[in-house]
């Protein structure tokens, strides 16, 4: 499976950044927004509902999973287990893989989460408009379509299972493209509430663990800064995570529905910088130098525009002592 359309050495080391994009889809909640009150209260506990259903639904399905013109498909398994949430995904083609999600604490509630149940916060990032019913996976859908409201943010349309709230169906389209198609996400099969059977252990042949960073639990905690800093951050996005790592620091950024994470390494030597996409998720690298003119790499990855991950790449900067 190529991964990106084009030659950039760092993409070795992003790889499991862009493996957990293909989780996120399958937790992924939604808003919906209308001008009268009552309408807001109903949307905040549309949220609340559509949350807990995603984390706490034992549900297992065959997706399909489309970035560009590279389709995959794709087994989910998701399930509940003393008090914390497991997620396993299989690749149905090519080399057989089996990537699981560690338990996460039912309790958590996230930076993502907490962002979301903001509705006066969304709205002004995002338009919401209910485009009626459909029918996904034999299942009757909501279908929402998020248009953003300015040029930081890539839209989205939701297809959201009527009974239980999950997302059957979810597609990226670009701003900056003429509404073009980035990703898309949709179930062709779907059981929702059985019991399944435990996965086969980790160190069999063909599973591999996924390394997933977990994230605070509390959502609304102040993050304090690291050594470096985003100057500027756009509208929207929120330090949600910072993490010390072999010599160097990665950056966390979230407005609810896309992030953007931001690697800053200690390289030997500057190369050329590059950049590419696959899908909706981008790619941008460039170098730069600290105070004491050490040289470092900086790498931003995530479900953000090509012109805006080209700016934050070069608006890294150190925190001021």
């Amino acid at each position: 499976m190529q991964l990106f359309s084009y030659r950039c050495p760092q993409i070795t080391r992003l790889l499991p950044v862009l493996i957990c994009g293909f989780f996120t889809f399958l937790s992924l909640p939604a808003v919906a927004a209308d001008d009268s009150a009552q309408k807001d209260v109903a949307a905040q506990q549309m949220l609340a509902r559509l949350w807990q259903s995603s984390r706490q639904t034992n549900y297992q399905g065959v997706f399909t999973y489309q970035q560009g013109s590279q389709l995959d498909s794709f087994r989910v398994t998701h399930w509940v287990e003393d008090g914390k949430e497991f997620e396993s995904l299989s690749r149905l083609d090519g080399n057989e893989q089996v990537f699981i999600r560690p338990g996460n604490p039912l309790h958590c509630k996230r930076m993502g989460e907490t962002l979301l149940a903001q509705s006066e916060q969304m709205e002004s990032l995002y338009k919401v408009i209910h485009q009626g019913q459909e029918r996904v996976a034999g299942r009757i859908a909501d279908k929402l379509r998020l248009q953003p409201r300015d040029f930081a943010r890539n839209g989205y349309r939701l297809w959201l299972d009527s009974d239980t709230g999950l997302v059957l169906k979810a597609e990226v389209f670009s701003r900056h493209k003429g509404g073009s198609l980035l990703e898309r996400f949709q179930f062709i099969d779907l059981s929702i509430g059985s019991d399944f059977s435990p996965l086969p252990d980790s160190e069999q042949s063909g599973v591999e663990r996924l390394p997933v960073d977990l994230l605070p639990c509390d959502g609304e905690q102040t993050i304090d800064l690291g050594r470096w800093q985003i100057d500027q951050p756009p509208k929207g996005f929120v330090l949600s995570n910072v993490r010390q790592q072999e010599g160097g620091e990665k950056l966390l950024y979230s407005d609810g529905m896309a992030s953007f994470s931001v690697f800053i390494e200690p390289a030997q030597k500057a190369t050329a910088d590059c950049h590419g996409f696959r899908g909706a998720t981008v790619l941008c690298v460039s170098y730069l130098r600290d105070s004491q003119q050490r040289l470092y790499s900086v790498s931003v990855v995530g479900e953000i525009p090509m012109p805006l991950a080209k700016r934050l790449v070069r608006s890294v900067s150190e925190v001021a002592p």
